[in-house]
């Protein structure tokens, strides 16, 4: 779980006092049907679970136990596929980490104008490093990215920036 939390601060999804309290959200859930962190959870269990707790919780409390839980379930997702990614096809791979961003731009309530935007400068930086695995990239690449679109494309620093991000 430690790593979880980890992974929540080093995302810049919540900071560390949040995660602190993501990490006590996942916990319970887990305690909740007396399972371990490692087993699986279905969407059913979680459903159930957040009606338990909204008899005595404030709804702020049920939207974070959720946002906790749905970041936790991405985070386990995240850490199945990084273990299989050898045998996938690099197409899919590069499928699968723009699947990721979208869930993370929706949990953290991103347009969907800012969504799609951000997809298709994962889909632009695929091209551009001509079908590498995204797994065997370094900070060299993205610079080499952002150098690219300054000189070849000629971009604005705002549109650098956004690509950055």
């Amino acid at each position: 779980m430690e790593q979880f939390k980890a992974y929540l601060t080093s995302s810049k999804l919540t900071d560390e006092k949040k995660a602190g309290y993501y990490l006590s959200w996942v916990t319970r859930l887990y305690n909740f049907y007396k399972k371990k962190t490692k087993d699986p959870i279905t969407s059913e269990e979680v459903a159930h679970y957040l009606q338990s707790l909204s008899k005595n919780r404030e709804d702020w409390q049920i939207r974070q136990a959720a946002e906790a839980i749905q970041l936790y379930l991405l985070y386990k997702e995240r850490k199945n596929i990084a273990y299989n990614r050898e045998n996938m096809p690099i197409s899919a791979q590069w499928k699968i980490i723009a699947d990721a961003m979208q869930k993370v731009l929706r949990l953290m309530h991103r347009s969907y104008r800012t969504e799609q935007t951000y997809i298709g400068w994962v889909r632009q930086f695929y091209r551009f490093m001509k079908g590498r695995s995204p797994h065997s990239l370094e900070s060299k690449d993205v610079k080499d990215f952002m150098t690219y679109l300054a000189v070849e494309k000629n971009v604005a620093v705002s549109t650098q920036n956004q690509a950055f991000n």
